[in-house]
């Protein structure tokens, strides 16, 4: 089943649950949806609403980008034979040239993109005791670029004595001796890893679910609580990195990196609020760490069409080439989790509420950051996989309670 449809089914299976439980649906028969609010104070100040409730917001938020990484071997460089000609035979040296890197991720970390998503939590308090089960999913975030002529470079190990490298491939003939009818030789020479064209996506989920322990204070101030929670918390935050190049010399070549992280953590909070008339300012803030099970995958083939051995200007040796890696990582990931909302309490049980949440988290693997381009298998990286990652932004939803 699609995340986008799972907060949905939990707020309607469980309203149903409560529905069909006697105990609990004589709750929610007499939560008088659309009488008048009771503004009457009761001390110094409003009384909180308890017993049932549930709640839908939608969210607006934008998930931090990875930090920017090249798509190639950062900082190595190759000295190649371009080209396009056949080499000349009076020097063969002539058309070498440095190959460097010509893209990275910089275009999918300089902007913002904004992704809907929803969070659904229902719970009941009553007197100073409770408890509050929280769902939180965003849609996928997609990002992607896409660039022509693209140089990239590999470490590409020797494949045997004599100092052959896949990346290999004859580039031209010169003579064995400068006198005409003479036999001529084969010129092998570094062949530098181009496409024609890149496309680079970035795709990441985001969704967690929590159930906590309410306690809940005595009156503070004129109308103020405060309540504070314990509990359980399980978050997945999955990042994949595909990469497709088309021609060149390398043609039909893609990978995919797969980073998820399934968060196991215990979690602590408070929150204050307080009512006045028919508005109310709510203020809460969560930590939560535990451990990270960090499941890396890469799957891929380099060269789809090569046919060895390879004519002039293509890889000598090398066939199409598939791969596939696997990687598993356990860490401690920390976090914290902020939420500013005023809430308008438009009849006895309903209220609709806006304001601005955010979670941050660390020691996070992202999928860009973890690709080991080593010729001709690539690899996962072993150690880079720790990153923070903020996620933030606009609440807008309902309650519906006693």
């Amino acid at each position: 089943m699609s995340l986008k449809r799972i907060g949905a089914n939990v707020a309607f299976g469980l309203y149903l649950l409560i529905a069909a439980t006697p105990a609990f649906s004589q709750g929610l028969r007499g939560l008088q949806l659309f009488d008048t609010p009771d503004l009457s104070t009761v001390g110094r100040g409003q009384k909180p609403n308890e017993g049932f409730f549930i709640s839908y917001d939608g969210l607006y938020w934008n998930i931090s980008a990875p930090d920017t990484a090249v798509i190639g071997k950062e900082g190595l460089t190759r000295q190649v034979f371009y080209g396009p000609h056949p080499i000349n035979d009076q020097d063969p040296e002539s058309d070498m040239a440095i190959q460097s890197n010509s893209l990275d991720t910089s275009l999918l970390s300089g902007h913002s993109k904004w992704v809907g998503g929803q969070r659904v939590e229902i719970g009941r308090v009553v007197g100073h005791h409770g408890w509050i089960l929280s769902f939180t999913e965003l849609q996928s975030q997609v990002k992607s670029i896409a660039n022509a002529n693209v140089n990239m470079v590999l470490e590409d190990p020797d494949i045997d004595q004599q100092g052959h490298s896949s990346m290999q491939g004859i580039v031209g003939t010169i003579p064995i001796d400068p006198l005409p009818g003479e036999p001529f030789i084969n010129v092998v020479k570094n062949l530098p890893i181009t496409f024609d064209a890149m496309q680079v996506i970035n795709t990441t989920n985001y969704w967690s679910i929590e159930w906590m322990y309410v306690g809940r204070s005595q009156e503070i101030g004129e109308g103020g609580f405060l309540e504070w929670y314990a509990g359980p918390r399980y978050t997945e935050f999955n990042d994949a990195f595909l990469v497709n190049g088309v021609g060149g010399n390398l043609d039909v070549t893609n990978w995919n990196t797969d980073a998820q992280n399934h968060i196991i953590a215990g979690q602590l909070g408070a929150r204050y609020f307080k009512k006045v008339g028919r508005w109310m300012f709510n203020t809460e803030g969560r930590i939560f760490g535990g451990l990270n099970c960090q499941n890396i995958t890469q799957s891929g083939v380099i060269g789809s069409s090569l046919t060895p051995p390879g004519e002039l200007f293509e890889p000598l040796t090398l066939g199409p080439v598939a791969f596939s890696h696997a990687s598993y990582e356990r860490d401690f990931t920390p976090g914290v989790e902020l939420r500013v909302e005023l809430r308008y309490q438009m009849t006895r049980a309903i209220s609709l509420r806006a304001g601005w949440s955010g979670t941050w988290m660390d020691n996070i693997a992202r999928a860009s950051q973890l690709t080991d381009y080593t010729f001709p298998n690539l690899g996962i990286l072993p150690v880079n996989d720790r990153h923070g990652v903020y996620l933030n932004g606009v609440v807008v939803g309902l309650d519906i309670n006693h």
